[in-house]
């Protein structure tokens, strides 16, 4: 955040040289002829960040998740119903009631094939679906019964690590939606490389894709430092920072976090420690400082954006 800006224009710009010991290059405005394009500082406010990926999903057609659910349900209850007639079947053949052997053997055959038929049927989920969507297919609530009452959607998101529990976006109207996390995918989605989540997400139409929103560990205090402001030299971005009035060093900027919209540079994140208290920063003109202390050091300095 901004809370106040400095227009210095008509100024001249001379450059001090760096003491001994190593220190940071400095710039220092004094009153002379007008210049083209001045620079304008701005005094930065301390802000949260939180640290941030983006990623895309797509919704995915549930027709194939429900009808294995379906089968997983059918088979479930036909296992169930096995066991509880083996069982019975077992307890009168020891008591001597009238049940033969061959119909326990059949009693044991019919539970052997229902229990057969819930494996393959539960391996089947595993191999298209994934552990995590799996073992939720054949439950009363949770995320699939949730999709198969048609209150929730199924998204497929490409992700390689690390999915948060929750990611946000926007649907084809606008509206904001919040998706939570549901577990790894048993394969790739549809023409990325790589593993993939699945997230549970409001109800949207099946193949609609999605621009996701997905908050990465602990937040952190520090700047949002604009992406004019930025000074790029070998091995290094820097800034200018006011120090005194008209006066500017200029400063490395250490463990930078790039921080994109749109796919664009805005701005770079930097820890409080890493900087000043609230320091004034050159947002425009910065190059103007740079190509002054580059001409004293007699170097070709760097370049802005």
């Amino acid at each position: 955040m901004i809370r106040r800006a400095l227009i210095l224009a008509g100024l001249a710009l001379l450059p001090l040289p760096a003491s001994a010991g190593g220190t940071e290059p400095v710039a220092v405005i004094g009153s002379g002829p007008a210049l083209a394009g001045g620079v304008r500082t701005a005094t930065l406010a301390l802000t949260r960040f939180q640290p941030a990926r983006e990623a895309d999903g797509v919704v995915i057609d549930p027709a194939g998740l429900l009808t294995l659910r379906a089968a997983l349900i059918n088979a479930g209850i036909r296992a169930h119903l096995s066991a509880a007639e083996l069982t019975r079947t077992h307890e009168l053949y020891r008591a001597g009631q009238n049940v033969s052997a061959a119909s326990l053997q059949q009693a044991e055959a019919a539970d052997a094939l229902a229990t057969a038929r819930l494996q393959a049927l539960t391996a089947q989920a595993i191999a298209r679906f994934g552990p995590a969507l799996a073992g939720m297919m054949a439950q009363p609530t949770g995320p699939v019964a949730a999709i198969a009452a048609g209150k929730a959607a199924l998204v497929a998101v490409a992700l390689t690590a690390s999915p948060p529990p929750r990611a946000s976006g926007r649907d084809a109207a606008g509206a904001p939606i919040t998706l939570k996390l549901i577990g790894a995918m048993a394969h790739a989605p549809a023409g990325r490389i790589g593993p993939g989540v699945y997230y549970r997400a409001p109800l949207l139409p099946a193949g609609e894709p999605l621009a996701l929103h997905l908050d990465q560990a602990d937040a952190h205090r520090g700047y949002l430092i604009p992406a004019s402001a930025i000074i790029y030299q070998p091995g290094r971005r820097a800034i200018f920072v006011e120090t005194a009035p008209h006066r500017f060093s200029m400063v490395a900027l250490r463990g930078a976090v790039p921080v994109r919209t749109g796919g664009r540079l805005r701005y770079a994140f930097v820890r409080r420690a890493n900087l000043p208290p609230h320091p004034a920063v050159a947002i425009a003109g910065a190059g103007l400082l740079l190509s002054i202390v580059a001409s004293h050091n007699g170097q070709t300095g760097g370049r802005t954006r």
